[in-house]
């Protein structure tokens, strides 16, 4: 499907998710209605790098973790015990 915001022209690449209703009912502004549930949850896996102020970051694959490319590394071996 063709979109136009603002002026500019773009392509849709919406995806078709399998739904099933479930027993769970909402109420919004007095209307009833049943939520859907997912057949088969998805999850993107795509790699996303970004950055923000200068920092370069990486959302990783289902990782749920903002991973720096200028982190630094921790020697366990130079850690001392602690009581």
């Amino acid at each position: 499907m063709k979109l136009q915001y603002r002026g500019n022209f773009y392509e849709a690449n919406s995806q078709f998710i399998e739904t099933v209703e479930s027993q769970i009912t909402g109420n919004y502004r007095g209307a009833t209605y049943k939520i859907k549930q997912s057949v088969n949850p998805t999850v993107p896996d795509s790699i996303v790098n970004l950055k923000y102020r200068g920092v370069a970051y990486i959302k990783g694959q289902n990782s749920g973790a903002w991973l720096s490319r200028e982190s630094r590394s921790i020697n366990l071996n130079d850690t001392q015990p602690t009581c």
